[in-house]
């Protein structure tokens, strides 16, 4: 322990000193207007970095960028943009002027974008990044219409969603929400829930999102546990310059079964929503605040949910090297219960006793976050987080019900030290309590340590090292500590091409709902198991990427080695499910993705494929829950200039083993399935101003059957619209 406390020492030293240290002086600015090179129309949200620096900024609706604080002497300045090539240029600064850098950028074909935030919790070139980052942009969540953005995250290389939890090569299998291996953040705070680790898709509107980071693979060295198995980061869209009021709405329905027996009412099956928010500027102030409802009959019996949603963010810049801003959502969710099929003849109806059960879901997340460049080398960054959720079931057999609640705090220091080295250090603590009967009263707190190097070795060659501290404590029970390292390569063949490699340790701590749940939902009796021990993982993964203006690769070769791997365990003698550790399990394999446009044709194709083999060692049989071979495809048309169409397949191969009720080698009753899912999309822009959509996802009517006794959902026809002033 003394050595972790020396740990922890010096990662306060290493945040406080450099901010002890005076700033340098006010600097000098560097402006200018950034336009499309095609249109010659300013863009907005372009992002301008400095490399070697740590400083940045982003154009507003005029095209117009300022960046101030800059000393003299020649500077970089990288601009970058979806959809746009990677553009640098250079201005000399001189010490009495003022220096102005208009650019042109030029469109590229893919949409990709080329500067992630979440590998390594700063701004770097996807080119750079030694581990595997995959990205959803504006562009895809417009066009699919997504009503959470769990619907959208299936249609990434090597991410799966198992009964609404997400699963990353697969990491997590499925748990009924019990406990995950991936972390969710939003604008990089966790939004896990503290009682059950689990994500709740709907505390955000889709509305509200630029883009999606997910960082595939172990990210415990940086972000704790629940990195496990990789980091989902939900970035927000910045408040807009100009005031603006956004209308969206949509509409549709799912279509009746094709066989008769298996209706459930008569009465359409009805999914709508809508969404409103309006922005503005106020001198230094900006805000947006929104008011959303959404509802659905359900495609089975008990399916249906009532949803409202409060959302505001605002905005303070007191100067140019300071900014603040706040974030809220608030939820209101009442969902009827579906925990099985009533038998294999009527899938989409629900057992007779479990009809008119249902639970309510209330939550409440905020965030302020506050940035301060203190020099052009020096830069801190503060963020605090408090999550509160709340559930009471009303059904046949239990009144189940759990309050939580979460608050975190995090202050990260980003130091370049020299032109080959730049740390970044940061320190975060966590309390949490819960009060519930579900899996009773627990109070915790986590504190934890980071340290990160990432260091030029050469031009070409660029290595990241960094290791991070967690204590935590759960009511009495002992202290436990976990310190993780991890080493990252990334070699440039050429501007656009580099190869990466990476290995770490990776842990998680069980969740209150994995060691205390004791319960009744139907026939699942689940009993408590406060003897479980934290999993931990020794991860490791080869890859290259490249990325030019027409066509963007990636290529992954990976594996992890879990020990104490924690899964839901059926005793074959009473029937109860507990969570346990399993001895030993590893998970390995390949995974591939490509984006092009078509020579000579306005056609882009992206094709993603992953094979995972996972290995449950103590058993010598496969993981449960896991898909081995999965493929992702998109044809995305351009009509013209206002148009786009998109045909998009997904493909999973039949899971090898469930918990529950495998399949019966005699009836056949329970059989598993591959999943072949059409579906296809599309949107026309009648104006800048107004925007339709279509889509019509598992457009064959494929049945399947998503995990035990659990039918996907039939073909859906949606309709919607955006309409902004």
């Amino acid at each position: 322990m003394a050595g972790r406390r020396t740990l922890i020492f010096l990662i306060c030293s290493g945040i406080l000193l450099p901010g002890a240290l005076r700033a340098q002086p006010a600097g000098h600015d560097v402006t200018g207007t950034v336009t499309d090179s095609v249109s010659g129309q300013p863009l907005e949200g372009v992002n301008i970095v400095v490399p070697g620096t740590v400083m940045g900024t982003a154009t507003g609706p005029d095209g117009i960028y300022r960046i101030s604080g800059l000393p003299a002497g020649p500077h970089a300045l990288r601009f970058s943009m979806i959809g746009y090539a990677l553009a640098t240029d250079t201005v000399r600064i001189r010490s009495d002027s003022t220096v102005r850098l208009d650019e042109q950028m030029h469109p590229t074909a893919l949409q990709s974008p080329q500067l992630v935030v979440t590998g390594e919790k700063r701004s770097v070139q996807v080119t750079e990044s030694p581990v595997s980052i995959g990205t959803i942009g504006t562009s895809d969540l417009r066009l699919r219409m997504p009503t959470t953005i769990n619907e959208i995250l299936p249609y990434q290389p090597g991410v799966q969603m198992v009964g609404g939890q997400i699963n990353i090569r697969g990491s997590s299998g499925y748990t009924r929400g019990a406990g995950s291996r991936v972390l969710v953040l939003i604008d990089g705070v966790p939004v896990l829930a503290s009682d059950s680790d689990g994500m709740y898709w709907d505390v955000v509107p889709t509305t509200e999102i630029q883009r999606v980071e997910i960082l595939k693979g172990p990210g415990s060295a940086l972000y704790g546990s629940n990195a496990l198995g990789g980091v989902v980061n939900i970035i927000t869209r910045p408040i807009s310059s100009h005031a603006q009021t956004i209308l969206q709405g949509q509409g549709g329905l799912y279509t009746f079964p094709s066989y008769p027996s298996w209706r459930w009412r008569e009465a359409p099956l009805l999914t709508g929503q809508w969404h409103a928010s309006h922005e503005q500027r106020l001198g230094k102030i900006g805000y947006r605040v929104g008011l959303g409802q959404q509802s659905s009959a359900g495609y089975y019996q008990n399916g249906w949910f009532r949803r409202w949603s409060l959302d505001g963010k605002i905005s303070y810049d007191p100067s140019d090297n300071t900014h603040w801003d706040g974030r809220i959502f608030l939820v209101d969710d009442t969902h009827g219960v579906f925990t099985q099929w009533r038998d294999a003849h009527q899938p989409f109806n629900a057992p007779p006793e479990t009809l008119g059960d249902y639970l309510t879901n209330h939550q409440v997340q905020t965030a302020l976050n506050y940035s301060h460049q203190a020099s052009p080398r020096l830069a801190h960054t503060w963020r605090t987080t408090y999550y509160r959720k709340a559930f009471q079931n009303y059904q046949h057999d239990n009144d189940d019900y759990s309050t939580s609640h979460i608050l975190t705090t995090e202050w990260q220091t980003d130091y370049q030290a020299s032109g080959r080295h730049f740390l970044t250090l940061g320190l975060q603590a966590s309390l949490e309590s819960i009060l519930a009967n579900v899996w009773r009263d627990h109070s915790g707190i986590t504190l934890a340590g980071y340290f990160q190097d990432e260091w030029r070795l050469t031009p070409l060659l660029r290595m990241v090292f960094g290791l991070r501290e967690d204590i935590s404590r759960i009511d009495r029970f002992a202290v436990r500590s976990q310190l993780n390292p991890k080493l990252g390569l990334n070699y440039h063949l050429t501007d656009l091409w580099s190869l990466r490699a990476s290995v770490g340790r990776g842990f998680r701590a069980p969740s209150i709902a994995e060691r205390f749940t004791q319960t009744t939902q139907h026939i699942f009796q689940i009993v408590p198991n406060p003897d479980l021990h934290p999993e931990l993982s020794l991860s490791w993964e080869v890859g290259t990427h490249y990325q030019g203006p027409r066509l963007r690769t990636d290529l992954a070769l990976f594996s992890s080695r879990f020990t104490d791997f924690i899964d839901p365990v059926r005793d074959p003698r009473t029937g109860t499910i507990s969570f346990q550790n399993i001895t030993d399990a590893r998970i390995t394999g390949i995974d591939f993705s490509t984006e092009f446009q078509v020579p000579g044709l306005p056609v882009q194709q992206t094709i993603g494929y992953t094979y995972i083999d996972p290995r449950d060692l103590s058993q010598d049989t496969v993981l449960a829950y896991r898909h081995r071979h999965s493929v992702v495809t998109a044809t995305k048309v351009l009509l013209n200039r206002r148009a786009v169409l998109s045909l998009e397949y997904q493909f999973r191969s039949q899971m090898e083993r469930v918990q529950v009720f495998p399949t019966n080698p005699v009836t056949g009753a329970d059989r598993l399935v591959p999943v072949h899912l059409l579906s296809l999309h599309g949107f026309y822009r009648f104006s800048p101003n107004l925007t339709v959509r279509l889509a019509v996802t598992n457009l064959l009517q494929y049945y399947y059957v998503m995990f035990e006794r659990n039918m996907g959902p039939p073909r859906q026809i949606q309709a919607g619209f955006e309409y902004s002033w």
